[in-house]
C-alpha cells in the first residue's frame, strides 16, 4: 500500500499556488505505521455530532 501524508486541501489553489507539504510513502513497514496510528487516532476520536 501507500500511505499520504499532508498539510494540504485537495484544491486547486492549494495544490498550484500555495506552498503546502505533503509526502508519499512507499515502503510497506512505513505505510504500516502511519495506518496503524490512523485506525487509532479514528477509533479515539469523538464522534461528529
Amino acid at each position: 500500500g501507500v500511505s499520504f501524508i499532508g498539510s494540504e486541501n485537495y484544491s486547486l489553489t492549494s495544490l498550484t499556488k500555495n506552498r503546502e507539504v505533503g509526502a508519499l510513502i512507499f515502503e510497506p513497514t512505513q505505510t504500516q505505521i502511519v495506518k496503524t496510528r490512523f485506525d487509532a487516532d479514528w477509533a479515539s476520536s469523538p464522534p461528529i455530532p
